[in-house]
């Protein structure tokens, strides 16, 4: 997993709200942004391997 890959799916999950309390709490953009950081940070720490493309793919 590289970097871009990583802030690409980090983009894709996390969500712009919160639910705290059974109440939905929207996110400003800096705080979005750093949910974003967050889990880019605990994705390129993680053990997960991604197939970057066909091209870089060993049999």
């Amino acid at each position: 997993m590289n970097e871009h890959f990583a802030r690409e799916e980090a983009k894709k999950k996390v969500r712009d709200f919160k639910i705290e309390k059974g109440r939905r709490i929207d996110l400003s953009m800096s705080q979005w942004l750093q949910a974003v950081e967050d889990r880019v940070i605990k994705v390129m720490d993680g053990k997960r391997v991604v197939q970057l493309s066909s091209m870089f793919d060993a049999p």
